[in-house]
């Protein structure tokens, strides 16, 4: 994705406000049963996790609404599945998981899916079932205004970047920027605060995220992308995380993201939570044809 580092666009602030309720990370599992995701629908409750640190893709309001991108297209595919299948749409709760929890959070039926900003490769399928992919974006940095000493590849080698913890962020740049100085952190505010008091250079991950941070404090923050040679450092596709591999399910939610793009609410979202460019972060429902392409290089 082109990524403007001097974009000024108003902020919608966090998008429209989802109607589900945040269910507490410590409550009881999802269900009494480790069914599919088709089954909490059927049964008409279902549990979606999400971290909400991320303004434009995912957050909790003041009022204990939800908002954002991923929330939208959760909430897009669940009522669509429904709508499919003539059942009344569910109560959808929202319950807070960490990054580094997702796959734990999934596996032990605390919630049915995760919407969450949640990158697709073959460390995390091995641990985890995904639908999608719904959103492309790539790795990239958010430094401070100003800060132009980041223009260039070689301006990367022992300066300080830091990432948060359970992302993909920190694999990347070991094997590809190695001369780097990483700063694990274990959010994103934490991370930011370091960069607002200089105590690193640079906070790394997914472009969609940081644009984000840059919309929400333009003032403050500029993101800049990671390439070589003209290409993004990284592909990042952006998958919903599902409790088992239920052909079934997987084929019910891609044939919903399908829907989402062919009827428009895919550029809706994104316009309203992101002020991106649509055709820039469309992905491939169904097409995990990278994950076979990211193994042949190991």
């Amino acid at each position: 994705m082109s990524i403007t580092t001097r974009r000024r666009a108003a902020f919608i602030l966090f998008g429209a406000a989802a109607s589900a309720t945040l269910a507490a990370c410590s409550a009881s599992p999802a269900s009494d049963s480790n069914g599919s995701l088709l089954e909490s629908i059927e049964n008409g409750d279902v549990t979606v996790g999400a971290a909400f640190t991320n303004p434009g893709l995912n957050f909790r309001n003041e009022n204990g609404s939800v908002a954002g991108l991923d929330t939208d297209v959760a909430e897009y595919v669940i009522n669509t599945i429904a709508d499919e299948n003539g059942w009344r749409h569910p109560q959808i709760q929202w319950r807070h998981v960490p990054n580094g929890q997702r796959a734990d959070m999934l596996n032990h039926a605390y919630v049915d899916m995760v919407a969450s900003t949640y990158s697709m490769n073959q460390e995390r399928a091995a641990r985890t079932a995904f639908a999608g992919p719904y959103l492309l974006t790539h790795q990239a940095l958010l430094v401070r205004d100003g800060a132009d000493e980041f223009s260039d590849v070689e301006s990367w080698g022992g300066r300080s970047l830091c990432f948060v913890t359970g992302t993909t962020a920190a694999g990347t740049i070991k094997t590809k920027l190695p001369d780097a100085v990483l700063e694990e952190y274990d959010s994103y505010d934490a991370c930011l605060n370091a960069l607002r008091n200089g105590h690193v250079e640079a906070v790394t991950t997914d472009a969609a995220i940081l644009e984000g941070f840059e919309a929400r404090e333009p003032d403050v923050f500029n993101v800049v992308p990671l390439e070589v040679d003209g290409h993004p450092l990284t592909d990042e596709h952006y998958g919903l995380g599902l409790r088992d591999n239920d052909e079934a399910t997987i084929r019910a939610v891609n044939n919903a993201l399908k829907q989402m793009y062919e009827d428009g609410s895919f550029d809706r979202f994104v316009t309203q939570n992101l002020q991106a460019d649509p055709d820039s972060m469309r992905d491939t429902p169904g097409d995990v044809s990278f994950l076979d392409a990211e193994n042949d290089k190991k």
